[in-house]
This record gives C-alpha cells, structure tokens and sequence, in this order.
C-alpha cells in the first residue's frame, strides 16, 4: 500500500471515529454527564427564581467508588494469573506477584483505578493505555575522598561521564606493626563530578481522559475494532524526544484542529474560563493502530501508524505490531457494541425533575414568606415605594388610607411534593444500585421488616457487584493479560525487586505470555461481618472433616481460608501470620501414634534434654577451668621471660661498667727507672 492510499485511509477513520467531533451524540453526552456530576445550571433557569441543582448525578457516582475500588484495591492481588499446564504452575506465581507490582508500585495503581473507574461511571467508556517505556534518566552526583579503586570502578561503565575531577597525591605516615618502624606511604585520592545516564525499562499504565481516545463506530469490542487511535497535542521538542527526525518534525505547521476540545473545556471551564486555548503552539497527534493489509499478501496487520497535522497531515511512524495498547471499561454495556451507558446516563433525568422539584419547592416557601402584596398607589405617602420594595422586619409603611398595602397569603403546598422526591430516589436506587443515606424517620426503620432490609441490601450489592464483575471480566482481565506479554515480549533480563520483606529475582524470559487471568470479586462488597461468618463456617467445617480423618480436607485447605481471614480483615501479607503448607497430605487417624507409646517418646526425650544439658554444663565447667590454666601458664612464661630479659639488662649493664672502669685506669710499667 503506497503512502498516500495509507494517508487517505487514516484521514477517513479519524474523521469517522468516536471521539472526533464534539458535537457527535456521544461526545455531547459525555459532555452533559459531566456537567450533570459538576452541578452545573440546566440552561432553563429563570431570574428572580429558584437556581438550586441537586447533585444525583455525584452523589450516585460517589457513594459506588468506594466499594467498586475495594473489591480490587484491597486485597493483596488486584488479579491473579492461572497456569496454562502443570510446567506453568510456579511461573503463574510469580507472574502474579511481578505484574501485580508493576501495576500498584512502578505505576500508580490505586489512582489509577480510581480514574478509571469514575470515567466510566461518568462518561460510559474508558480507556488506559499501557505500553514498554525505555524513559532515560540523568543523574549528577559529587563524590569526594575516592581511592584509585573506588574511582575506577564508579568511572568504568559507558553510561557515566566525568564532568570534574581532580587528583590529589600525599604521603601518610604509618606505624610497621611488627618491626614498630615509622614508614611514608604514597595516598591518591580522587575527587570527581559524574553524570550518569541510565535507561530503564518498564511498563506504564496511564488512564486516558475520553476526548484523546478514538475508536470505529463499527467497533463491538476493542479487540475486533479496525481502528483505535490515541490523540493527543504535543510540541515539535516532544515529538523530536521520542524519537522521530528532527527535519521530519520542523516541516510539520502547527495545527488548527480544535476538535476534541470541548470536552476538556467542560472539564477545565472552572479554571480556564475567559483564558483560552493555551496549547496554539502543539501539534495535534493521532497514534493509530488499524487493521490494514500492508504487504498485499490478503491478511490485515496490526500495525502502528503515528501522523501530525491537521487532518493527518504528515505520517512519521508505520510498523506492525503484536499488541493492542488499551483497555476499556464500560460500566453497562450494550450488547453488539462497544460503547454502552455509565452510571450517570441512568440518574441525569432523576437529577433534572428533583432539581425542578426542589426549585418550585423552594419558590414556594420564599412567597410564603415574602407573599406579593396588594397596593393603591394612590393611597401611599412619599417614601413608601422603598419601604416596600426593601422590606425590613417591624419596618413602617406610610399610607394616607388604612388598607392600602396588604398581603397577597400564598399557601405553602411544597410539603406536597416530598412523596415525590422520595418516588425520584428510590428510581435512582432501583437504577443504579446505590441506596441513600439512612436518613430514614425512626418510625419508617421500625416498621420495615429485617427480612425486606435484608432483600434490598441484597438487590443493591448484586447490582453493584455486576458491575464489579464486569470491570473484572472485561478491562481489568485485558490490562493485566497485557502488562504480562509487555514484559515477556521486552525484559530481557532478570530484575530484583522486594516483595514480603525478601528481595527476589524476577525473570520473566520464559514466561508464558498467555496465561489466563484471574481476578475474584465473590465477596466484594458483603459485609465484614458477613465475610467473616462465611468464612467462620467454611473453617469449622473443614475442621470437623480433619478430626474425623476425612481425606477431602488438607493442611492447604486450612491456610486457603486462614489467608482468605487475613483478607477480610484488611490486612495483606498473609506469611506474616501463616505459612503455606504446601501440598503435604494431612496425617490420617490410622496412622497416628499410640497415646502411651507418645508418652513414653516424650519422656525419653525430656530425660535426653536433661542429660544433655548436663553434659554442657560439665563441657562448660571443663572449658573454663582449661582457660583458667592457660592463662596461668600464659602469666608465669610472661613473668619468666620479663625476668629474663631483666637479667640480661642488668648483665649488659655490669659488662659495660666493668669496661669503661679498665679504660680509665692508668698505664703500670714494670722494671726500669721509675725516674
């Protein structure tokens, strides 16, 4: 396929995406839900009545996150990954810990869920991305007081380069510790200035806001889309940073294309309002995959295709790729097709006709009030327009006849209209799954019977946990399956990192990259209470079947719940507070030792422990008083040598006198004449 017919197929798919114009349905409603969440005006308000919005749309949004992010956040794995074979057994596990790491320590985990998941809720779709980021990172660092060695060392690698250094040389002198001679030695000492530029490999996972993400109209599940691009506004230095050639990207004009904007202004109006577009100096970018016969050989390729411009002015990337970079959830999908409804599409007409409601309530209770009055104007004195106009309590109100300002009584039937209100919320509870604050009247918690709380408790955590598992089923399954391959397909060496107190080796060249994934919302959003009578049962249970020597119940079964305890208590780690049996079968009852023999077995080894504990106190005895001796031995050779050595002193010393006293003694000549 030539350039141009590849350029003139991007351009149709852009144009024809989700996404591409704001003013398409679902942008529009993505847009409305926001404003709906936001509390915004409606556009309908009249002045000098009642403006109040009420906040369904929030409300409902707010009170679903937290048990929707629990069911995932809270437990020790966001999900797990189930080997394909036996051989695949241990990798599963360690692929579990390793891309639940990458996810909830490289990454932001919880904020990412959190974002992801309130952009579903709000705007019916959302996506993250993930892909392989090789991101340099430069460091300079001072070190000071280096030897010869340490600096070779710290200097050698190719990814370190000297910015200072300088060298000092000087003589210490040292103490010979068997002649006791004093000796100069030569000291190099290095003192230097590095930069140190590394490049790290990992996978990052960001959520996308929805105006960037683009997919086929067509399109009824990501996976079989043909065509999903990602668009974003860059400047020329940040295109040249990740990679493409600089004369490619100078040639690029910067771009007019505002469309997708909208939606970010309804996100940034409060910050932004009056400012303008800040980003008149950025390149608008679309990052495509499409599915695309490129080699002519009859099969369509994923492949990669990165253009600049308006309208797809100029390609600077095309390369086929293995994966598709995104995920999505979708609160309430539609069957056959990608985009479905969010949470606030079910609640934004309950906001609407409660807040209309609350307004003619409210309009209601000020004309009770401050009715409207009846005036003669003929009958009123100078000055009495202000005092009716500006009313003041207990102020005067001059007339010339009595009677000629009264009040028009307007009855208060707002009290009405709160039947309605509770009719509206409970539609919003029945839709959405989320209840209201038990604000309820003591007399209504009294009359409602513990087996229809019960039920409704009930309806309202089904609901939720469907979603829940839809999450799990469909976004969270697919980002988790594609970190695994991203890191299969990328590292391409072993990476140490610390998981329950140990640092382990991490090597995930021989990976299966197709493991299934795994992700457990059974009792998300049940009580602690119920989580923990559950599980109570489930240990009483197994081990009744142990006591009994049933063989369907094994030591593992016992710690699977015991960990399961650890979790509903909100605590992770489970090895702090139990460790793994393995697989070792439990002992059966035929096997086990006789009580008397037992006994017998325990007394032997008491009488052993007695006895050996004995024989090191006369070990200990033995050792000392052998200590003792040495240094008796020790102290008496010490005294004889210093002894010794005084003798020979005092020796030395006798010699020399008696020589010096013959050296001084004059000469005696015998015989002759003395004369």
């Amino acid at each position: 396929m030539d350039e141009g017919k590849l350029k003139s197929l991007i351009k149709s798919e852009i144009s024809n995406a989700i996404g591409y114009f704001t003013e398409d349905g679902i942008s529009a409603e993505r847009r409305e839900s926001l404003s709906f969440y936001k509390g915004d005006p409606f556009g309908n308000e009249v002045d000098g009545r009642s403006k109040v919005v009420l906040r369904d749309v929030a409300d409902t949004i707010e009170a679903a996150l937290p048990g929707l992010i629990k069911v995932f956040a809270a437990g020790e794995y966001v999900a797990e990954f189930e080997p394909v074979g036996p051989e695949d057994e241990e990798v599963a596990e360690q692929a579990t810990d390793y891309v639940n790491y990458i996810f909830m320590n490289d990454n932001p985990g919880f904020s990412i869920l959190h974002t992801w998941f309130k952009d579903s809720l709000i705007s019916k779709v959302a996506a993250v991305k993930t892909w392989w980021d090789e991101s340099k990172t430069v460091r300079t660092r001072t070190y000071t007081g280096l030897s010869e060695e340490k600096f070779i060392e710290l200097t050698t690698p190719d990814e370190v380069e000297i910015l200072e250094h300088t060298k000092e040389e000087k003589t210490e002198e040292i103490r010979d510790p068997m002649t006791g001679e004093l000796l100069s030695i030569p000291v190099v000492s290095h003192s230097v200035k590095v930069k140190r530029t590394e490049t790290v490999g990992r996978v990052k996972v960001d959520p996308l806001p929805p105006e960037e993400f683009l997919v086929s109209r067509r399109a009824k599940s990501l996976e079989d889309a043909d065509f999903v691009a990602h668009r974003t506004r860059q400047t020329k230095e940040e295109l040249i940073a990740r990679g493409f050639d600089r004369s490619e990207v100078e040639h690029i004009p910067m771009s007019n294309d505002m469309d997708g904007n909208a939606d970010r202004e309804e996100r940034f109006d409060d910050q932004e309002d009056g400012w303008g577009d800040t980003e008149d100096d950025r390149i608008t970018v679309y990052e495509c995959y499409i599915r695309v016969d490129e080699d002519d050989d009859g099969i369509a390729e994923l492949r990669r295709v990165t253009v600049a411009g308006d309208n797809a002015y100029h390609i600077l990337e095309n390369e086929e790729v293995d994966l598709l970079p995104f995920a999505v959830l979708c609160p309430i999908p539609m069957p056959h097709k990608l985009f479905g409804m969010g949470l606030a599409d079910l609640v934004k007409d309950v906001q609407l006709v409660k807040s209309t409601l609350m307004r003619q309530m409210l309009d209601n209770l000020y004309l009770s009030n401050y009715p409207q009055r009846e005036v003669v104007t003929g009958q009123l004195d100078k000055g009495a327009w202000d005092n009716i106009l500006n009313v003041k309590p207990g102020g005067p109100i001059p007339v010339k006849v009595a009677g000629a300002v009264r009040d028009l009584a307007v009855p208060f039937t707002a009290a009405a209209s709160f039947p309605m209100l509770e009719y509206w919320d409970s539609i919003k509870s029945t839709r959405s799954g989320v209840e209201p604050m038990m604000g309820m009247d003591a007399e209504v918690l009294q009359n409602q019977s513990a087996t229809a709380a019960n039920l409704g408790n009930a309806a309202r955590v089904e609901r939720l946990e469907l979603v829940a598992r839809i999450f799990a089923e469909t976004g969270i399954r697919d980002l988790f399956g594609k970190i695994l391959k991203l890191v299969v397909m990328n590292q391409d060496r072993a990476r140490v990192i610390r998981l329950r107190n140990k640092w382990v080796d991490m090597d995930p060249t021989n990976w299966n990259p197709e493991m299934d994934v795994r992700v457990n919302v059974g009792l998300g959003f049940a009580s602690s209470s119920e989580k923990m009578a559950a599980l109570s049962f489930i240990l009483a249970q197994q081990k009744e079947a142990m006591a009994a020597g049933l063989p369907f119940v094994q030591p593992k079964h016992l710690f699977n719940s015991a960990k399961e305890v650890v979790k509903a208590s909100g605590l992770k780690h489970v090895e702090s507070y139990f460790m793994d049996p393995g697989d070792a079968p439990v002992q059966q009852g035929e096997d086990k030792p006789d009580p008397a023999l037992l006994k017998l077995q325990q007394e032997a080894e008491i009488k052993q422990a007695e006895m050996q504990q004995q024989a090191n106190i006369k070990m200990a005895e033995l050792e000392q008083e052998a200590e003792i001796k040495r240094e008796q031995i020790a102290a008496e050779m010490q005294m004889k040598r210093e002894q010794f050595a005084a003798e020979m002193q005092m020796k030395r010393e006798q010699m020399a006198i008696e020589a010096r006293f013959k050296l001084n003694q004059p000469e005696v000549r015998f015989g002759g004449d003395p004369g």
